[in-house]
């Protein structure tokens, strides 16, 4: 940095650091990059730290950049299935368009079938992808649901990660819903307990899937 170079190469400057350390250098990084309007290229495995940082992202697998955009094009529209994978997404589902009316697939996964917007038409094979949060979690005796996407299944795993706890619920297809561990407390979750979860058709990012 002291020799204000023209583009400033950072390889996963934080790797190994402790949360504390790693906010510092984070902060240290946005600030230089503010202040001396230099570019900044910088590798990491830390999706969120991407998220954090980044103007423009470029997803490298196999060399080669797989997509590139801003933080909310790569992580909100994944280009396909691998890409939504290696970013992250919790929950990416393979199967096939089996109909559409108006803009709405059915998308049949196995013997679970959702609903999705996309132009794709039927006969399709294609991916859905859904992100943790945008599912919503109730208990089984809940009321009406209005969302498009209602299945019921079973808790079949809790799993801690840092603030929040990733809920695996088995609705035919096993699907991921993150939920703050004060939630969790307050709904008395446990693995085993029956429950329903529910997303809107919007809420799946819908590709074709070429193989």
């Amino acid at each position: 940095m002291v020799t204000e170079p023209a583009i400033l190469l950072l390889d996963e400057p934080t790797a190994n650091l402790d949360p504390v350390a790693t906010e510092a250098i984070e902060e240290l990084i946005l600030r230089y990059n503010r202040e001396s309007g230099i570019t900044v290229i910088m590798s990491t495995h830390d999706m969120l730290q991407g998220q954090r940082l980044a103007n423009r992202i470029g997803v490298m697998m196999h060399g080669t950049f797989s997509q590139t955009g801003t933080p909310r094009d790569v992580f909100s529209t994944p280009k396909n299935k691998e890409v939504a994978r290696f970013i992250g997404i919790g929950n990416v589902l393979e199967g096939f368009i089996s109909a559409t009316e108006k803009g709405i697939a059915t998308i049949t996964v196995g013997k679970t079938v959702i609903h999705a917007v996309t132009d794709l038409p039927a006969g399709v094979r294609a991916c859905g992808c859904i992100r943790p949060e945008d599912i919503t979690l109730h208990l089984s005796h809940a009321k009406r649901i209005s969302a498009l996407n209602v299945l019921e299944g079973t808790i079949s795993k809790i799993i801690a990660a840092g603030p929040v706890n990733e809920i695996m619920v088995d609705a035919g297809i096993t699907l991921m819903v993150t939920l703050t561990w004060k939630s969790v407390e307050d709904l008395d979750l446990h693995e085993g307990d029956v429950v329903r979860i529910s997303f809107k058709a919007s809420a799946v990012h819908v590709m074709e899937d070429t193989g």
